[in-house]
C-alpha cells in the first residue's frame, strides 16, 4: 500500500511514529552495534600484540641458545685449548638458564605458563647457570684439556 505525501495515514503514522521515540532507536542500535564490534576489535588488537611480543621473546632466546650452541659445537671441533667469543641478546622474562650434559637451555615466563628453549650440542658441556638478565652478554666458550671427558666450558666475560 503506497501512502500519498498528504494523506491522513500518512500524518497519522508519522505522527505516533515521531511521539514513540522509534527515529532515535534506529541510531542508538547502530551505535550499539559499532560499540560491540569496535570492542571485538580491541580485544582482538590486543591478542595480537601479546601474541606478537611472545614469539618475538621466544624467538629472539632461540637464536641466542642456537649461537651459544654453534660456538660450543666449533670449539669442540677445533680441538682442547681453543677459545671463541660470541656475543648474543637476552630477551626479558627469562627466568632460568643453564647448560648441562649436552644442552644450553633458557626458561622464559611467558602469558601461558614457563617455556624452556634448548639446543642439544655434540660434546659435554660444564655445567653453568647462565645470566637471566635482559641485553647483550658477552661469552667465552672454550674447550678444556681434561682428558678422558673434555669439557666445553661456557662462561660469561667482559667484551
Amino acid at each position: 500500500m503506497k501512502l500519498h505525501k498528504n494523506s491522513k495515514a500518512q500524518k497519522t503514522f508519522g505522527k505516533s511514529f515521531a511521539k514513540t521515540g522509534h527515529k532515535g532507536q534506529v541510531g542508538i542500535e547502530y551505535l550499539t552495534i559499532t560499540a560491540f564490534l569496535l570492542v571485538i576489535a580491541i580485544i582482538l588488537f590486543v591478542f595480537g600484540f601479546v601474541l606478537f611480543n611472545e614469539t618475538a621473546k621466544r624467538s629472539k632466546a632461540d637464536n641466542a641458545v642456537k649461537a651459544l650452541a654453534s660456538a660450543a659445537n666449533q670449539v669442540y671441533a677445533l680441538g682442547p685449548g681453543n677459545i671463541v667469543f660470541v656475543e648474543i641478546e637476552l630477551p626479558e622474562g627469562i627466568v632460568f638458564g643453564r647448560t648441562f650434559g649436552k644442552t644450553i637451555e633458557f626458561t622464559l615466563s611467558s602469558f601461558s605458563g614457563n617455556a624452556s628453549v634448548f639446543e642439544r650440542t655434540n660434546t659435554n658441556l660444564s655445567l653453568v647457570f647462565l645470566p637471566t638478565r635482559q641485553g647483550k652478554h658477552f661469552f667465552r666458550v672454550e674447550m678444556t684439556n681434561t682428558p678422558p671427558d673434555f669439557n666445553v666450558l661456557i662462561a660469561e666475560t667482559t667484551p
